[in-house]
């Protein structure tokens, strides 16, 4: 059995939650309460925990006769062992003074002084600067959360920093993946009831939720975002009502590190996936390279079909030329015109058949070249010009 005077009880329960008060003395939950009602010992309401210090304060219940202090016996529950672990921390704890500051604060300190203005008040961040929106009333406790924020997140490993830009950015590397996060203060909305003349107004009786029924305020409470989601999908976790900063601050940092994973593992697919396709468009494009070859193997194979029946033909007409000739008495020794013009015709049969090695004589057409019909298949663009307008920007040369 143990005992505590009432005063002190008063004090305990009011410094700590009273669950962990019962946990030490060996107690219920239930039992422990009673006993503050038969001693007359007010209690916190329930979530009195989850808000902010400030507000704490506020709901703090005087003790009735304060002067009147005795002993209180608290006898152990049966079958319950007092636990002698420390209570659970219900959250992040946020200092009410900063002796020294995280080096990206200072530099946010100094930069967002001078920035700009948004239509409720909250500056901007510039340059260099975390991605605080704040208002100036409000500016010195995100300064805080977000400097424990900081350092919670470098105890565990994690790397901060902020982009340079017009736009500025904090990026957390949380477990090999990289999150933005932000602190921003909410601008929450007041309902009114609409004055007579309003609801006899047409435009507000057809349009009775429109923007301007619902004046826009900030009342100093702060949401946490990041840019990824985590695993059960959230992104913002937000103050107020039962849910203090410092708990949020826990339940963020949970997040985050959730969202740290998954971005990680998100950007490790996005990268297998665009190997892939880079792999898949080297292979396409090799084959692809490879049916031109193939094509343009086949049309030159063609043309030089093409070019051995013409030379074949060339020299049947010559034979039969000197058989004319020669049944019509005409004249064809070595150096006769008859002889000349055989001379120059068997060249040029010779040029057009691919299977003798000779090269192209002066004036002779050349070999006809493999045409473009593969490298259109292939999807190859070949630009022609017309012959008119060549023609005319080259007079003469194409007539």
């Amino acid at each position: 059995m143990k005992t505590i005077g009432r005063v002190s009880l008063y004090e305990r329960v009011w410094t700590e939650p009273k669950r962990d008060v019962a946990r030490s003395f060996g107690v219920t939950y239930g039992r422990l309460s009673r006993l503050c009602r038969r001693n007359d010992i007010p209690t916190p309401a329930q979530g009195f925990w989850n808000r902010s210090p400030e507000d704490r304060a506020a709901l703090k219940k005087p003790l009735p006769s304060p002067e009147q202090d005795w002993e209180i016996a608290v006898e152990p529950s049966a079958g319950h062992v007092p636990d002698d672990r420390p209570a659970k921390q219900r959250g992040i704890p946020i200092p009410e003074k900063v002796t020294r500051w995280h080096p990206l604060i200072r530099q946010t300190r100094h930069v967002l002084k001078d920035c700009s203005h948004d239509d409720y008040g909250r500056f901007r961040p510039g340059a260099g600067c975390l991605d605080i929106l704040v208002t100036k009333s409000s500016r010195q406790r995100a300064y805080r959360a977000m400097d424990t924020l900081l350092k919670e997140c470098e105890s565990r490993g994690w790397s901060v920093r902020v982009t340079d830009s017009q736009r500025p950015r904090t990026i957390v590397t949380v477990e090999g993946g990289e999150v933005a996060i932000a602190i921003e203060e909410l601008v929450e909305r007041e309902d009114r009831k609409l004055t007579k003349a309003e609801r006899q107004d047409p435009k507000w009786r057809w349009a009775p939720y429109c923007f301007q029924r619902y004046p826009r305020y900030v009342r100093g409470r702060f949401v946490l975002k990041t840019d990824w989601s985590s695993d059960n999908g959230r992104r913002a976790w937000r103050e107020g009502g039962r849910f203090s900063l410092e708990y949020v601050l826990k339940q963020f940092i949970e997040g985050l590190e959730s969202a740290g994973i998954s971005r990680r593992e998100a950007d490790e697919r996005a990268a297998k996936a665009e190997e892939e396709r880079r792999k898949r468009d080297a292979e396409r494009w090799e084959q692809e390279k490879a049916e031109m070859r193939e094509a343009e193997l086949v049309e030159r194979l063609l043309a030089d079909a093409e070019s051995w029946a013409k030379s074949r033909t060339l020299r049947d007409y010559i034979g039969a030329r000197i058989k004319n000739w020669r049944a019509k008495g005409v004249n064809t020794g070595k150096r006769s015109e008859a002889a000349r013009w055989v001379a120059w015709a068997s060249k040029q049969a010779d040029c057009l058949d691919p299977l003798v090695p000779t090269g192209p004589l002066p004036g002779a057409r050349s070999r006809p070249k493999a045409s473009t019909r593969s490298w259109r298949r292939s999807g190859v663009v070949m630009h022609r010009m017309n012959d008119r307008c060549r023609g005319a920007r080259y007079p003469g040369h194409f007539r």
